[in-house]
């Protein structure tokens, strides 16, 4: 199923990330991002094998997933249906929310078990969240200490997988980068603020049938749910929502009456027939050999990439850089290893966000550099794209054309032709 959700940026950054440490680069030293690097080191594997494949990464999520669904079916039953339905709602599974979201069920199938060491499992799946994202990382972790404060072995077992994860930066020189974007970026993520009403009508109805189970029943489940929905922290849009939903529906049908159940299986399934109906309108499945391969696209998208990858080759004397969230997409189209100039949404730059324009400016001081602003730079919406690249571009650049787009080509200066 997998295979038929259709490609967005989040999965694309996610799998540049991955693609580059596959192909020996090391995070936060060679390019940037804001999580931390064990989900993109698991999912480097499949790139390693098969090559530059978005399907192998995809694969790989699936077999992950397709376990943890396994033991749910044999906790809940045919409830687990339900529940697989909501996960389908994720715009991608094959993004490091979702990864995140089912190690969290993974924990409460832990919690419920009679496995003796169940607790040492469970702190072994919150240190793996916490290197992932440690946004969400750090409440669940605060929850399983508290849960485990009288037994210390317990409570330190989420230092498993932090401890190796942590060397293999040290080793690599990346740790204080990464402590940078991670962590020293996040005043500037917060400027991110962005609320969907919709989401919020539709996160008001789960809390509602959460509040009607847990009235009988309360658990450090519980606990841990609410400490998950830090991932609704700054963003609160469908694809932050989504993947909170999985857990949230776990716990209402794990407690849930039938009769509470029928109604919430009607919303569940209204919903995933409108969510059929909108894939199957607006997407289209490739078949092109190229990185996209037997992945479900955005209608019309592939000729985009090609015609901006064709604009591209015709400037092959000009250093390129797209300031748009596509940069990923295009660089991993044309098989190259995107770079810290590939991703420059705010927040995403660590707490010195100028000394990216800094690399720019001496990347593009002795070569010619051509830079494409997209469009929403210019029409006053509020985009991810931090603004510095633009405000450098008009000043130090020449505009040399409008693309079909709406976006904006600017060579520099100084070796302009």
């Amino acid at each position: 199923m997998s295979v038929f959700q259709a490609v967005d940026y989040d999965t694309v950054w996610g799998y540049g990330f991955s693609y580059n440490i596959a192909s020996g680069l090391i995070p936060y030293r060679d390019y940037n991002m804001v999580v931390g690097p064990l989900y993109s080191l698991i999912f480097a594997i499949p790139m390693y094998f098969f090559g530059n494949y978005l399907i192998a990464f995809k694969i790989g999520h699936a077999l992950v997933f397709s376990i943890i669904f396994l033991f749910m079916y044999k906790k809940i039953g045919t409830k687990s249906i339900f529940v697989l339905l909501v996960f389908m709602f994720n715009a991608t599974l094959s993004r490091y929310n979702a990864f995140c979201s089912m190690l969290l069920l993974a924990i409460f199938l832990l919690y419920d078990s009679k496995n003796k060491y169940k607790q040492i499992y469970i702190g072994i799946l919150i240190g793996a969240i916490f290197m992932t994202k440690h946004n969400i990382g750090i409440p669940l972790m605060l929850v399983y200490i508290y849960d485990n404060r009288k037994n210390l072995l317990n409570a330190l077992s989420f230092l498993i997988p932090i401890v190796p994860t942590v060397i293999y930066l040290i080793i690599n020189n990346a740790f204080s980068a990464f402590i940078n974007f991670c962590y020293m970026g996040m005043s500037s993520f917060i400027d991110n603020v962005y609320i969907q009403v919709v989401t919020v009508f539709i996160l008001l109805v789960c809390y509602y049938f959460v509040y009607k189970v847990s009235l009988k029943k309360r658990d450090t489940k519980l606990l841990y749910l609410i400490a998950f929905q830090a991932m609704l922290v700054p963003i609160l849009d469908g694809n932050h929502l989504t993947p909170t939903l999985l857990p949230i529906v776990y716990y209402i049908f794990y407690y849930g009456e039938e009769k509470l159940l029928f109604y919430f299986k009607i919303i569940i399934v209204d919903f995933f027939v409108v969510a059929i109906i909108v894939s199957l309108m607006t997407n289209t499945f490739n078949t092109k050999k190229d990185f996209l391969m037997y992945t479900s696209i955005h209608k019309g998208s592939h000729h985009y990439i090609e015609k901006y990858n064709e604009y591209i080759n015709k400037h092959s004397d000009y250093n390129f850089y797209i300031f748009d969230p596509s940069a990923y997409l295009m660089k991993l189209y044309r098989n190259e290893n995107p770079t810290f100039l590939d991703l420059t949404n705010t927040g995403n730059m660590g707490k010195d966000e100028q000394s990216f324009v800094r690399m720019l400016d001496k990347e593009c001081s002795k070569k010619k550099c051509m830079y494409v602003l997209s469009l929403p730079y210019f029409e006053n919406k509020k985009i991810q794209n931090s603004k510095l690249f633009k405000d450098y571009v008009l000043e130090h650049a020449t505009y040399y054309e409008t693309l079909p787009t709406g976006d904006r080509v600017y060579v520099n200066k100084k070796n302009e032709s």
